[in-house]
């Protein structure tokens, strides 16, 4: 059966990247690829309103407004839908940090920081906070979520560790990548205060810039 990632020569540079990460997902038209990509963004909606336990794929078929049978078509299990929507909301999220990192002056520290600051930022936002909280509270009960969390965030500590080292060349391996797992957990965790309506609280509206600050400390520290 023909898949996605069949017809990434005949797609737009913009779009082939979001085709990847559907690969197994049948659909090798461009109609076909405007479907899922609608029912993948549908998906984000109904977690956002609805959060995981709410989640079908009915819901999603309404939202999307198509046929719950072409959702089917396309991804017949709940696990299979929210593997292929993490996937792409990852796709995403390397897509922008690498424009943004080909944007940057070739200075390791700056595109480390604006790396950084990037993924505050994105912790801000109601659609992240109330996305992975639902995530990372079903994670605890679902071991496929689990997984598939775990593997997303392998893939942001590379990324972390790889900066690291060109900002501070003389950190061990090892110590390395103790750091880039610190930095992340403090990222993830302003969203406790910053993210969403969390943003409540006058006293800590610089909380983001704060820990910007310390998490450039942590990085340029000696070994």
């Amino acid at each position: 059966m023909p898949t996605v990632t069949d017809d990434l020569d005949q797609l737009e540079p913009a779009t082939a990247g979001e085709a990847a990460v559907l690969a197994g997902a049948p659909a090798s038209t461009r109609k076909g690829r405007d479907r899922v990509l609608k029912v993948l963004d549908a998906t984000k909606a109904v977690l956002i309103s609805h959060g995981y336990a709410g989640l079908t794929l009915r819901l999603v078929a309404e939202r999307a407004d198509i046929a719950h049978s072409n959702v089917q078509y396309y991804f017949p299990t709940k696990d299979r839908l929210v593997e292929s929507f993490m996937m792409y909301i990852s796709s995403g999220y390397r897509r922008d940090v690498q424009i943004l990192l080909d944007s940057t002056p070739n200075d390791p520290l700056e595109r480390f920081t604006r790396y950084v600051r990037y993924y505050i930022n994105e912790n801000r936002t109601l659609s992240v906070t109330v996305i992975f909280a639902e995530l990372r509270a079903m994670s605890q009960r679902n071991d496929f979520i689990l997984d598939t969390l775990d593997r997303m965030y392998i893939s942001y500590r590379g990324r972390m560790e790889a900066l690291l080292e060109d900002v501070n060349p003389t950190v061990p391996a090892a110590k390395r990548a103790l750091r880039a797992a610190l930095i992340i957990a403090i990222i993830d965790g302003l969203m406790i205060f910053i993210g969403g309506k969390n943003a409540r609280h006058a006293a800590l509206a610089e909380l983001g810039e704060e820990a910007e600050r310390e998490i450039v400390r942590i990085a340029t520290a000696p070994a």
